[in-house]
C-alpha cells in the first residue's frame, strides 16, 4: 500500500504527500541500504521541492545512522545546515567528511571551511584544534592553503603548547 503511495504521489506531483509516504516506507524498510536510500530521497525532497531544510537535515541525519560513510547524505547535509544557518552542525558534517578517507572533497578545503566556521559564526577553538589534529594534514599543507587556515592552524599549535 505504501509503494502505491508514493507511486501516485510521483504520478501527481504531490511532495507532501511523497514525503510522507518516503518516511513510512523508511521506517517499515528491511534492508538497510533501501532504508538509507529513502531517507535520503525524501531529505533532498524536502530540500529542494519543500523548501524545508531543518526537517532535510534530519532526514539526512537518519540516512547518515543507517551509512555513516554514505558521501551523498553527507553532501546533502551540508547543504541543508548552510540552508538552514546551522552553523554547528555545519562544522560537525564537514567534520564528519573530513574523516572519511573516501570523501572526494578536498581536505584543504574543508579544512578552510572549518576555519571560517570556527573563526566566525561556530567559534569554538576547541572543535578547530581537535578536527585540525584529527585531518592528519601536516603544518606544511595547513599553511599552503592560506586565509583563516593560518588562524586554525596558529590555534591549534597554541593549544598544545603548556602553558608556562
Amino acid at each position: 500500500a505504501l509503494r502505491f503511495v508514493q507511486s501516485w504521489a510521483m504520478r501527481h506531483d504531490d511532495p507532501e504527500r511523497l514525503v510522507q509516504a518516503l518516511l513510512r516506507l523508511a521506517r517499515s524498510e528491511g534492508s538497510a541500504q533501501e532504508r538509507r536510500d529513502l531517507f535520503y530521497e525524501r531529505g533532498r525532497l524536502l530540500l529542494t521541492r519543500l523548501g524545508r531544510p531543518q526537517e532535510a537535515i534530519a532526514a539526512f541525519e537518519e540516512a547518515t545512522q543507517v551509512d555513516p560513510h554514505f558521501a551523498p547524505a553527507l553532501d546533502e547535509l551540508a547543504a541543508a545546515c548552510e540552508s538552514a544557518g546551522d552553523h554547528v552542525r555545519l562544522a560537525q558534517t564537514l567534520e564528519r567528511q573530513l574523516a572519511h578517507d573516501s570523501s572526494a572533497h578536498d581536505p584543504l578545503v574543508l579544512i578552510q571551511r572549518l576555519a571560517e566556521l570556527y573563526e566566525g559564526p561556530a567559534a569554538d577553538d576547541t572543535r578547530a584544534s581537535s578536527s585540525l589534529s584529527r585531518s592528519g594534514l601536516r603544518a606544511k599543507e595547513v599553511m599552503s592553503a592560506g586565509g583563516t587556515v593560518g588562524w586554525l592552524l596558529a590555534h591549534a599549535a597554541a593549544r598544545r603548547e603548556p602553558d608556562i
